[in-house]
C-alpha cells in the first residue's frame, strides 16, 4: 500500500451509539442504522501511519471490541465527501509547514481581527494590494483577535534602502482569509509571531555588510 491510500476507522453515527446504549443491537432497526453508518463516508476517520493502534484506544476503542477498518484511495472526490479526510489533510499540511525555516520565509502566526460587522480582516488596510500595510491596533469594542497560522516572508529583498519596511513582514494566510482574494498583507512585527527558535528570516544584516563578511 502506497501513500495514495488511507486506512480509515469507522466512527458509528449518533443514532447507532444511542441504540447501543439501549441494547438494541439484535434488532433489525439497529442493523439498518449500522449499515447506513458504514455506507456514510462522513462516518470514517483517517488513521496516521506513524501512530500505533494503542494510541487510538480512547478515540476508537481498539482492544475493547471490534473496530471496522477500511482502505480507501485519497482522491479529490473522496475529500469532497469526507470532511474528516479534508481536515486531516489540512492538519498534515500545517504540521509540515511548522518546520519551515528559510532565509526568506518561515512558519508563524499573524494577528487577525474579527470585525464588529462580521467581516474578517487583518486590520484596516490601504486599497492598494501592492502597498497594503496593516496597522497594529487594540481591538475596538465588539472585535476579537485571533492568531492565525501563516507563511511569513520578508517585506524587502535586502537591497532596498527603505529601512521602514524592516519593521514589517509579508503574511500569507495558510487557510485563506475571507473577503481578501489576494490573501497577502504586510503586518508590523508586533503583530507576527515567528515559530522557529532561531528564525533565519529575522536577520537585519544589510546586503553591503554581507558582502564584507564574505571576504
Amino acid at each position: 500500500m502506497n501513500h495514495r491510500y488511507l486506512v480509515m476507522a469507522h466512527v458509528p453515527s449518533s443514532k447507532v451509539v444511542q441504540m447501543q446504549k439501549k441494547n438494541l443491537q439484535s434488532t433489525k432497526e439497529y442493523a439498518h442504522a449500522q449499515q447506513l453508518s458504514l455506507n456514510d463516508p462522513m462516518s470514517w476517520v483517517p488513521l496516521d501511519f506513524e501512530n500505533a493502534f494503542s494510541q487510538y484506544v480512547s478515540k476508537f476503542g481498539f482492544g475493547h471490541g471490534k473496530v471496522s477498518l477500511r482502505v480507501v484511495e485519497g482522491t479529490e472526490g473522496y475529500k469532497a465527501v469526507n470532511p474528516h479526510y479534508q481536515a486531516w489533510l489540512e492538519d498534515k499540511r500545517t504540521t509540515t509547514l511548522k518546520d519551515l525555516n528559510e532565509v526568506d520565509r518561515c512558519f508563524g502566526w499573524a494577528k487577525f481581527v474579527h470585525k464588529v460587522d462580521g467581516k474578517q480582516t487583518a486590520a484596516s488596510a490601504s486599497s492598494s494590494a501592492e502597498s497594503r500595510v496593516e496597522k497594529v491596533h487594540r481591538p475596538e469594542p465588539g472585535e476579537s483577535v485571533e492568531w492565525r497560522p501563516a507563511i511569513i516572508r520578508k517585506a524587502r529583498d535586502g537591497r532596498n534602502d527603505d529601512y521602514q519596511n524592516r519593521d514589517y513582514f509579508r503574511v500569507h494566510w495558510i487557510h485563506g482569509t475571507p473577503g481578501n482574494s489576494d490573501n497577502n498583507f504586510l503586518l508590523h512585527k508586533s503583530a507576527v509571531l515567528l515559530a522557529p527558535r532561531a528564525p533565519k528570516i529575522d536577520d537585519n544584516t544589510h546586503f553591503r555588510h554581507l558582502e564584507v563578511l564574505k571576504q
